[in-house]
């Protein structure tokens, strides 16, 4: 039987699912307004199909659900609904739920959260708030890269100011690292930027590589760039020996970043830490 502590760490990390997911869902709509210059239309225009346009109701929103009892299909036309719906949604949930994790004790018996006479909080909420703002961001970042191999600096610009919060706020660095961090991860991709004269990269990548150094600091943006290279190479790979991939094929080399970056804002040691622990360093 459950105890009244368990019910409420259910709750709490149901309550950020569902969250994830309404977010999620909110992304699903907002992305493609942005890419459309339609961002007006946010909060008073109707989700429509991409194919047909006919207005969708309540029951056909309802996140990764609707998707799947409609299987996969607009009900009107028939038309294909991109999976990217429902794995935004899923990408947003679990985001969530792991930034949670990392941010609460929920994890922990009562008995160990007492030190002496002094209870320690649960949640600790400054952190979770600025961390969901981040992590959202990050899987916005991601999902646009992904789906038109761009990053809008409407995302990018506010991404830096609650990274720079969350340094100012409650990173455990000095200001001093996170300068260094900034300057390595914008720097990094400035170079290939130049070098390429744009070809190999965007200034879109140079913004996350901004936003990434700022919020992981000196030395866990290596650690945190290091990741997005090794996610986008397992994803290459594969396609590539598959003959699914041909040369001069574009990557969305943002999205691999921002996945790294969503890992490493859920993970109590942070990527970095985690593979030189994984090391022996």
């Amino acid at each position: 039987m459950m105890t009244d502590y368990q019910w409420l760490a259910c709750g709490f990390y149901a309550l950020l699912g569902v969250g994830g997911l309404l977010v999620g869902s909110l992304t699903t709509a907002l992305v493609p307004r942005m890419m459309h210059d339609t961002v007006g239309t946010m909060l008073t225009g109707r989700s429509r199909c991409e194919a047909c346009g006919v207005t969708l109701r309540w029951w056909q929103l309802v996140p990764v659900l609707s998707w799947v009892l409609q299987r996969g299909k607009c009900n009107h036309c028939g038309a294909v609904v991109s999976a990217w719906y429902p794995l935004t949604e899923l990408l947003m949930m679990g985001s969530w739920v792991l930034v949670g994790k990392r941010w609460s004790n929920w994890g922990v018996e009562m008995d160990d959260v007492l030190v002496g006479d002094v209870y320690v909080e649960m949640v600790s909420w400054g952190p979770l708030v600025l961390a969901l703002l981040g992590v959202t961001l990050a899987v916005m970042c991601c999902v646009y890269d992904g789906r038109y191999q761009t990053v809008d600096r409407r995302l990018t610009l506010p991404f830096l100011l609650v990274a720079g919060l969350w340094a100012g706020a409650y990173s455990p660095l000095g200001w001093g690292q996170h300068a260094l961090g900034v300057l390595v991860g914008g720097g990094f991709f400035a170079v290939q930027y130049l070098a390429s004269r744009g070809r190999w990269l965007g200034q879109g990548d140079i913004d996350l590589g901004l936003v990434m150094g700022l919020w992981v600091g000196w030395p866990a943006v290596l650690g945190a760039v290091w990741g997005g290279y090794l996610l986008g190479m397992l994803w290459v790979l594969p396609l590539w020996a598959m003959g699914r991939l041909q040369g001069g094929a574009k990557i969305a080399l943002g999205s691999f970043l921002m996945l790294s970056l969503v890992g490493h804002m859920g993970a109590k040691m942070g990527l970095w830490g985690w593979y030189l622990s994984t090391v022996g360093l």
